[in-house]
């Protein structure tokens, strides 16, 4: 018989691993669902104590606020999230339980559904960052519901379901899809405000102090008001350059050569 060696104990495998109580939640969208348990157990039914079980996010938009949780006296692991943002969709979130080596446990993985509904007609819940976290530089790719926030200012809504916003604090643009997955798609990776990257790649580009946002009619183009001139980001390649404004002159001038006194509100015309 196979034993798992942790901290000095020695405990029989295989194991097993299965849900404790039932696999399936429904909640709102981006609330917090009730804990998702596990158990594990040794061939012998016996609780294995002390030991980590991971959690994966299955399904883009939901999370976990931990990835690992360690089973308690009853060989119970348990954790908690938030559900993606879009209605009636459902979420897949497993467990894994390893074995020495990394072998997944007997019954690993299991998996847990989460299901949304839709909020009452007038409710109001957070979209992105619900939980008004902040941290460092936030990262690319994640959950809306698990995004330290900035400072959130232009919006733009797809048809779609998903939308366009400025956090312009990091002076970057990201997209938020209608699952609720969050991605940045203008803005230089470290945050910095600046002025750079006009012909090339939008996520490589610095925005100066971006703020209002606008999506042409046929959702190719997202310009960007940005200090004293509108950017324009085609969605289609993923790159950027000045749409109008930069320069000096107020009138009889080509739109590269027109001074802009700081725009922070775009309407995109007819």
């Amino acid at each position: 018989m196979r034993t798992v060696s942790r901290l000095a104990q020695q405990v029989p495998t295989p194991a097993v691993l299965a849900v404790s109580g039932a696999n399936s939640r429904t909640v709102r969208p981006n609330e917090i669902f009730p804990a998702l348990e596990v158990s594990v157990v040794d061939h012998n039914a016996i609780p294995l104590v002390g030991f980590t079980v991971e959690w994966e996010t299955v399904t883009q938009g939901a999370g976990v606020y931990d990835l690992t949780s360690t089973t308690d006296d009853n060989g119970i692991a348990r954790t908690v999230g938030r559900a993606g943002l879009q209605v009636d969709a459902t979420y897949e979130i497993r467990a894994h339980f390893r074995e020495l080596g990394g072998a997944e446990a007997s019954g690993s993985p299991v998996s847990f559904m989460i299901s949304t509904v839709a909020p009452a007609a007038g409710s109001v819940f957070g979209a992105v960052n619900p939980d008004r976290l902040f941290v460092a530089r936030p990262p690319d790719g994640v959950s809306a519901a698990f995004l330290p926030g900035g400072k959130t200012h232009g919006i733009a809504a797809v048809s779609d379901g998903s939308l366009y916003y400025v956090d312009d604090y990091w002076s970057q643009v990201r997209h938020v899809s209608a699952s609720g997955w969050v991605t940045r798609v203008a803005g230089h990776p470290s945050g910095t405000a600046g002025f750079s990257g006009d012909g090339g790649p939008a996520v490589d580009a610095q925005f100066m102090a971006p703020k209002s946002l606008a999506l042409s009619a046929d959702e190719r183009t997202l310009f960007v008001s940005d200090f004293d001139r509108v950017r324009a980001i085609n969605l289609d390649d993923g790159s950027i350059d000045t749409y109008v404004g930069g320069g000096t002159l107020t009138s009889n001038a080509f739109a590269h050569e027109v001074a802009l006194g700081f725009p922070d509100r775009l309407v995109v015309g007819p």
